[in-house]
């Protein structure tokens, strides 16, 4: 092979090279990650608006598979609205992130809370689905609302009054401070929070001042309802 020959097939190599490295998956990129990364970082961008939905930061990040990173030394998903505005911060001590499906999930515990104030939440486990942008918490809900925030139903555009709905009550009386709501799962997305809970019956929904809303969904035909030291709780 002449100079110019091999001239040729080293820049064609070169060029081999830099397609490779051009086309490579995060997948594979991650395959490279050695012991734990200090100071994780990742946004979710929606493709349609260029928005950032939701930054998931973590004290460190670890690869544990071809598609899964594990984030621990405490993890936070951080929640924003179309105007960028944090509507929900979520504090855990370590998940899963899937490379593949962008999915988030863990199987710890969890503190949560609005951007402002209006309300905060506690449970066990919980999954963020990048596709619909949909968080959910598995297990033992505990909710806590500021009761001066809450609107009357009547102000609601879909709310039908408590005498057509049959189920629908109102808030309990302004007595205490906060208002508290037990689900076993919790599905949140884009400021709407559903709650729901086996063995009861009837829906209920609540309006924040701010633009949140929550609604409380059932299976079963009867309810109970009782007032238990300014908790609201619903029992078989």
């Amino acid at each position: 092979m002449n100079r110019r020959g091999v001239k040729l097939f080293l820049q064609g190599l070169c060029l081999l090279t830099v397609a490779a490295l051009v086309v490579v998956s995060p997948v594979a990129r991650a395959q490279r990650i050695e012991g734990a990364v200090k100071g994780f970082k990742h946004s979710f961008v929606d493709e349609k608006t260029g928005r950032r939905t939701m930054l998931l930061s973590g004290g460190s990040a670890t690869n544990i598979s071809n598609e899964q990173l594990l984030i621990g030394d405490g993890v936070r998903l951080q929640f924003f609205d179309d105007t960028g505005k944090t509507n929900l911060e979520v504090a855990s001590a370590a998940c899963v992130y899937n490379l593949a499906t962008e999915s988030v999930t863990s199987s710890n515990r969890l503190q949560a809370g609005s951007g402002n104030g209006q309300f905060s939440l506690e449970g066990e486990g919980f999954e963020y689905a990048r596709t619909n942008g949909s968080l959910t918490i598995s297990n033992h809900v505990h909710a806590i609302i500021r009761k001066d925030l809450l609107q009357p139903l009547s102000q609601m555009p879909a709310a039908r009054s408590a005498a057509q709905a049959g189920t629908q009550t109102d808030a309990a009386p302004v007595t205490n401070q906060f208002l508290h709501i037990f689900s076993d799962r919790m599905r949140y997305q884009t400021n709407l929070a559903v709650f729901s809970r086996r063995g009861i019956a009837g829906r209920r929904r609540l309006r924040l001042a701010d633009g949140y809303f929550f609604r409380l969904i059932a299976n079963r035909r009867k309810a109970a309802h009782r007032e238990n030291r300014g908790k609201t709780t619903r029992r078989h």
